[in-house]
């Protein structure tokens, strides 16, 4: 059932609030659960025609939405399609095999479309020993799970935990569910080839696959920091200038690797041999990059993963999906709200990220999500398709919709260095008193409404040690290397999540709350006080817009790490920025 009404900053403010009191599972849904729920149905049936797959009581995976969204096309598209493009029947059936594949019960699930593909998302193929335990666990409650007694029948023929060949026929049958949805290319974002515990391979992944059953797709080798890294970023006041994940710890066995048969992934100007110098923000731009690359040039659907996919996946498979909406490609109905809201409920609260447990830990990775969109606003994130129709641009009214709950303002100095290019030679340098500030101010829409523009239709580690470490000469002329990066012989903090950041003191609280808003390598791209009187660009002016949205909301519910400034200081130093802002555009 659809819900009614729009969206407010009220409801974003509860969503928020409510993920980080407790996170999802489908069994214990609530009233407010299905309200939100039914948002999200609402906000999708604007621009698409979709078919819901019912995971009720979580019957299919507990930590999925109770309602999976598959949609089929967008609803300017609907000229000559009458009923559902799928076979319900058929893909149920398959999605209900295919679970048993995947870590959790994780199964591949379509979230984006766009000019026909699918991006999906699942968490990695289980390894032998989960498998058959969920297959014996499945077996001993199936009597407990509701549907119908040919469905359980089926599983139990499906994977018979005594059978040594239900791993090869249930990864077989994953392989089926893939290319039913035309998907050709698999993004891993794991650290690990297989991920062990107690000595123990409890998950493995497609690229290890000892018959070389995923050879047919084009598998991808990203190995991104898990979610313990960005407890690092949050204690350096959520400054990620110069944390740079430690390659070299014992468990990250992966490397970077790409497909050489698909050379639109091949970008140029990215240094890939250099990766494993990249900060946090440089490894995440070019990661992004690559995948809406494949978005605009590949022929085919992508499926993008980690271990349990609730995580890091979610982090990419949202940044995609606001990156996409920004160049008025996907969502073209939704305003700065309504996807902000969509992406929070659905891409991260209802497909399973524990806000709570992250929060308990300083593993804000869902924050970084949100404070990165100002590190993608440039032209070289821009998807362009020559027969792409985009039904929403940039008004007057959309321009005066500008941060409507904060004000994000820059220094009125130019960014130092430059980022030209994403592997350039030369990484901006920050400073503190040079970041953008966010204010609190009062709303001045009725209701707090925000309204849409018009549609033409794991690691604790143990304290942190002082240790010298070796860098390249930054004037080497080695593409990649960081101007900024310490010198021979400096001293470092390698900390225990395998991040190493340059010792210094730690800042306050009040340095931490600026720093929100600040650039760890600063964009050129970045809004300043200088060029405000230029017209930004449609995807510039998005992507701030969900950004103040998500900083206020985030702010008002879940709070900053030790982010206690003063009230009246904050509208002071308001006052005095607008006092300039005017004097500059008088």
């Amino acid at each position: 059932m659809a819900g009614s009404g729009k969206i407010k900053q009220s409801d974003l403010n509860q969503l928020v609030h409510h993920m980080s009191k407790k996170a999802f599972r489908a069994k214990d849904a609530t009233v407010l659960d299905e309200k939100i729920m039914s948002h999200c149905l609402t906000l999708c049936g604007k621009d698409y025609k979709y078919s819901v797959l019912d995971n009720k009581n979580g019957e299919l995976c507990n930590h999925y939405p109770p309602k999976l969204i598959l949609l089929e096309y967008e609803c300017r598209d609907s000229a000559g399609h009458h009923e559902s493009i799928y076979n319900m029947q058929s893909l149920t059936d398959m999605f209900r095999k295919d679970r048993f594949a995947r870590c959790r019960t994780r199964f591949v699930v379509p979230v984006i479309l766009i000019e026909g593909k699918h991006i999906c998302r699942s968490a990695t193929i289980s390894g032998s020993g989960e498998l058959y335990g969920r297959l014996g666990l499945n077996l001993v409650f199936n009597g407990e799970r509701s549907g119908s007694s040919t469905a359980t029948s089926d599983e139990a023929n499906n994977g018979d935990p005594g059978d040594m060949q239900a791993l090869d026929r249930i990864r077989r049958q994953d392989i089926k569910l893939l290319k039913e949805l035309r998907v050709n290319h698999i993004c891993d974002l794991m650290l690990e080839n297989k991920k062990v515990k107690y000595f123990l391979n409890v998950t493995s992944s497609e690229k290890v696959d000892k018959l070389n059953r995923y050879s047919d797709f084009s598998l991808w080798s990203l190995p991104y920091p898990g979610c313990e890294f960005f407890k690092v970023w949050r204690d350096r006041d959520y400054d990620a200038d110069r944390i740079v994940f430690d390659w070299s710890q014992e468990f990250v066995n992966s490397e970077l690797e790409l497909p050489q048969e698909s050379p639109h992934l091949h970008i140029p100007d990215i240094c890939w041999k250099e990766y494993k110098t990249w900060s946090l923000i440089k490894l995440t731009q070019n990661y992004l990059n690559t995948i809406l690359r494949h978005v605009q040039s590949g022929d085919s659907g992508l499926l993008v993963h980690c271990i349990s996919g609730w995580d890091r996946t979610p982090l990419f498979i949202s940044l995609v999906r606001l990156s996409l909406w920004a160049d008025g490609l996907v969502h073209k109905s939704l305003s700065s709200l309504e996807i902000l809201y969509f992406t929070v409920a659905y891409d991260w609260y209802q497909f399973g990220h524990d806000l709570p447990d992250r929060l308990q830990k300083g593993e804000e990775i869902m924050f970084f999500c949100f404070y990165f969109l100002k590190f993608i606003q440039s032209e070289e994130f821009i998807v362009h398709f020559p027969t792409a129709s985009r039904s929403r641009n940039v008004s007057s009214t959309d321009l005066d919709m500008h941060y409507p709950m904060g004000v994000l303002l820059d220094a009125d100095f130019p960014p130092f260095g430059s980022s030209s290019s994403l592997c350039s030679d030369q990484s901006m340098s920050s400073r503190s008193d040079a970041a953008p500030q966010l204010f609190m101010v009062e709303s001045t829409e009725k209701d707090g409404t925000m309204t849409s523009c018009p549609s033409s239709s794991a690691l604790n580690g143990s304290r942190p040690v002082s240790v010298p470490l070796r860098v390249a000469d930054s004037g080497s002329g080695s593409s990649g290397k960081r101007s900024d990066s310490p010198s021979v012989g400096s001293w470092q903090v390698v900390t225990g999540t395998g991040s190493y950041v340059e010792s210094v003191s730690p800042h306050s609280g009040a340095d931490a709350h600026r720093r929100l808003s600040s650039s760890g390598e600063f964009s050129r791209h970045s809004a300043s006080l200088s060029d405000l009187h230029h017209e930004p660009s449609p995807r510039r002016t998005r992507l701030e817009e969900v950004r103040s949205l998500f900083y206020h909301a985030y702010a008002s519910t879940v709070g900053f790490k030790n982010s206690a400034e003063d009230s009246s200081t904050l509208l002071d130093m308001f006052t005095d920025k607008m006092v300039a802002l005017g004097n500059k555009l008088a």
